[in-house]
């Protein structure tokens, strides 16, 4: 991609439809991390409610290692507009369609490439049998999600 001016990459993020309030001269973002119990009953709650109800849809995880803050909260920001939810400062949870996995891709690719960075940003599809298996450990926190109930066949 050619070298272009800043005027122009702000153009190009807000036609993209990821401008944020800091790009229109307001404060830093104010988001803050919910305590890792109500990120786990968001969570729950989330995948109960998303079920994917035929093979279109999907479960996915995005992942980030961006170094510049103006561009990171952008990104959190898009993410959360495209109905993902934040797991980590870095981690958010989508379910959607295939459609929406590839504008989600192609718009961050797009973002990626408008400044020079060591930055990577990492689109993981997730089957629901593997969703099952997901474990979270850490401070104050050991938990295996269940997102649906047990099969139970009794005779």
């Amino acid at each position: 991609m050619t070298n272009i001016d800043h005027l122009e990459r702000l153009k190009r993020i807000r036609a993209a439809g990821l401008a944020t309030r800091f790009f229109r001269g307001a404060a830093a973002d104010t988001l803050a991390l919910l305590p890792v119990n109500e990120r786990i009953a968001q969570l729950l709650n989330y995948l109960q409610q998303h079920q994917p109800t035929n093979t279109y849809e999907m479960i996915y995880f995005v992942m980030y290692d961006i170094e510049d803050n103006r561009i990171r909260r952008t990104i959190a920001k898009y993410l959360q507009r495209k109905g993902c939810i934040r797991m980590q400062k870095s981690i958010f949870l989508g379910s959607g369609t295939l459609k929406t996995f590839r504008e989600i891709g192609t718009a961050l690719r797009e973002i990626n490439s408008m400044y020079s960075n060591n930055d990577s940003i990492m689109l993981l599809p997730v089957t629901q049998d593997l969703m099952h298996q997901l474990n979270m450990i850490g401070k104050d926190v050991d938990f295996k999600l269940t997102v649906a109930p047990p099969k139970l066949l009794i005779i």
